[in-house]
């Protein structure tokens, strides 16, 4: 089972720009399993860890997320 997660920051300290590491960690050994830097959390950066982590690992039996909104659908204000 895998966690999905990604965390905003200025991992370059004051070098631009300010980056995102999107990854997964095995919840069963707390392993980082693939991360990436993103400029912003989204789907596209998701696919991407997904796609690492099968051809890389194998598929995985479950991915679990916190309660960030990137995986909900919100409705457009008219």
């Amino acid at each position: 089972m895998l966690q999905w997660d990604a965390s905003p920051h200025p991992w370059l300290e004051d070098r631009r720009p300010r980056l995102t590491l999107v990854g997964a960690v095995d919840d069963a050994t707390g392993e980082v399993v693939v991360a990436h830097f993103r400029r912003q959390e989204d789907a596209q950066g998701y696919l991407e860890v997904l796609r690492t982590v099968v051809t890389t690992h194998g598929i995985p039996v479950a991915i679990y997320r916190d309660r960030s909104g990137i995986f909900e659908r919100r409705e457009r204000e008219p």
